[in-house]
């Protein structure tokens, strides 16, 4: 499997509105594929933003945030639309005046992620560790045996029953 690669244009505008956002939302993107023909996707998204007290009044506290967001997905270059898994990890508030170039910027120089984030945000079966994906494939197995096996006994229970008036 390959290495993490940025997706182009290396700072791009995104279209989704975030939750006390004052400005424009900008976004890096890099992909890597997984197995199976599934691609590993980590957009960091960076935007200016302003806190709200308890009662969603603007309390004049105002930040540039970070989010990265998690995508399994089946094509990197559409990964919300062809989504299997995702999360998303809110870094928080981060050093950078809270404006739109300054997200901009911060987007610009984000770092590329490392397989070790992704290995902690995701689920075993789309790690990019051999050993979690293992684990995750025998757990797996041993559900669909137990499935199997339920069924079975089901079934020989309702063949049981059939020659009862119940």
């Amino acid at each position: 499997m390959g290495g993490w690669v940025r997706h182009e244009p290396a700072a791009e505008r995104s279209p989704d509105e975030r939750l006390g956002q004052i400005g424009d939302v900008w976004q890096a993107r890099w992909s890597r594929p997984l197995a199976d023909d599934l691609h590993a996707v980590v957009t960091r998204v960076f935007f200016p933003m302003e806190f709200t007290d308890d009662d969603g009044v603007p309390n004049g506290d105002r930040n540039l945030y970070q989010i990265n967001d998690f995508i399994a997905c089946t094509d990197p270059s559409n990964p919300v639309e062809t989504e299997l898994w995702s999360d998303d990890r809110h870094t928080g508030v981060i050093d950078g005046e809270p404006t739109s170039p300054a997200a901009h910027d911060s987007a610009m120089a984000a770092e590329p992620p490392t397989d070790e984030e992704w290995n902690r945000a995701a689920p075993d079966d789309w790690s990019l560790d051999a050993d979690a994906r293992g684990r995750a494939a025998e757990r797996a197995s041993a559900y669909w045996a137990a499935k199997a096996r339920h069924e079975e006994r089901r079934q020989r229970h309702d063949d049981d029953a059939d020659g009862w008036d119940c």
